[in-house]
């Protein structure tokens, strides 16, 4: 683990954790669902939400060694909260069904999706099933058993989508705008919208001080490449403050300050380290779906403040949703079919600004 200070030194920046006494009351007394709830982001928000006097935590995740050994670590912090492990797939709607009807969660953090790029650009039918064919089952089922509020993990990767993921992060945002649009329920819909987390479970922070501990080299895609960090503290602060800030609807982003080159994250790295003197850097290439820079933003796209100095709200043209749910069902025609060429062409018509990259779907978007 690295400290703040190290993190603060990688980042550039001071890093802002701070959750508000009045976010804080909101989950007093609460069933808290989280999903994912055995990785990175997902356990630091059970670490972090269990002392606010919550009345149930329910912890759901397929990986059952991951969600013990997360047991075990609560245990240790509090014995007071009821704590519910549920081991299950987000796409499974039985297991899912029961447990909405037998535990009704007051707020839902849905954290839980496939987040590399690589992998996913090579398994579409993959990545639809889960990041946006489970994110609306929750989204559903929250509306039919009184959810108040649904706070959905994506990230700048949605932004001008040039993955597969990028792009099934980005239209989950739209489906669940939409559905806030739907009046359909009180439950409030919300997307956070995140960079590259430091030190979570396959990132690029724990890759390369493996790679160094190995020694012989360190690999790093392209020269140019940058990517936003934040710190798995500030990641979590930025969810539990943006369920109360956060309005029906809306898509808030973090600011993450200036966003950081990898080679010098690299550089960095290897000078704390002891093999500083053997150590070489190795340019492999983008892979598929990758881009050299992210971004928070689509450009031309206006934000606005919100009480939160560092939290800001994405200000969303409604015109884009005109044709949005006949296409949603055109995708899911095409995922039943298992048709991944038209499932994938679909995805370009529901997100038009998405563009892939290093990938074989290039050639749909000529």
């Amino acid at each position: 683990m690295i400290t703040r200070l190290q993190e603060e030194k990688i980042l550039g920046r001071k890093t802002y954790t701070t959750v508000s006494n009045e976010a804080k009351k909101l989950y007093t007394g609460k069933t808290i669902l989280i999903t994912g709830a055995a990785g990175s982001i997902g356990s630091h928000i059970c670490k972090e939400i269990i002392k606010y006097q919550i009345d149930t935590l329910i912890m759901y995740d397929h990986n059952e060694s991951g969600l013990y050994d997360l047991y075990q670590d609560l245990l240790l912090q509090d014995n007071s909260t009821n704590k519910v492990i549920v081991v299950g797939d987000i796409c499974n709607e039985n297991s899912l069904e029961h447990l909405f009807e037998n535990h009704k969660p007051d707020i839902v953090f849905h954290a839980a999706a496939y987040k590399h790029v690589p992998i996913m650009e090579n398994q579409p039918l993959e990545a639809v099933r889960t990041n946006i064919l489970g994110a609306k089952l929750l989204a559903d089922l929250s509306v039919k058993y009184d959810v108040k509020k649904f706070i959905f993990v994506s990230t700048d990767k949605a932004v001008n989508p040039s993955s597969i993921l990028g792009a099934t992060k980005r239209i989950s945002e739209l489906h669940l705008i939409l559905k806030a649009n739907q009046k359909s329920s009180d439950c409030q819909f919300i997307s956070c919208r995140f960079g590259n987390v430091l030190e979570s479970n396959g990132s690029v922070v724990p890759l390369i001080k493996k790679q160094i501990k190995h020694g012989g080299s360190v690999t790093i895609t392209h020269p140019e490449v940058t990517r936003f960090f934040m710190s798995l503290a500030e990641a979590t602060s930025f969810l539990l403050e943006s369920s109360f800030i956060g309005n029906q609807g809306e898509i808030l982003f973090f600011d993450m300050g200036k966003p950081i080159k990898i080679l010098g994250l690299a550089k960095l790295l290897i000078a704390s380290s002891n093999n500083t003197g053997s150590v070489e850097i190795i340019y492999t290439g983008l892979r598929p779906g990758e881009k050299i820079h992210e971004e928070e933003i689509l450009p031309n796209t206006n934000s606005s403040s919100t009480p939160h100095p560092k939290i800001f709200r994405v200000i969303t043209n409604s015109s884009l949703l005109k044709s949005f749910e006949k296409n949603f069902i055109l995708l899911e025609k095409y995922f039943q079919e298992q048709n991944e060429l038209e499932m994938v062409k679909t995805m370009k018509l529901l997100v038009p600004e998405f563009k892939s990259k290093v990938s074989r779907f290039e050639a749909l978007d000529s």
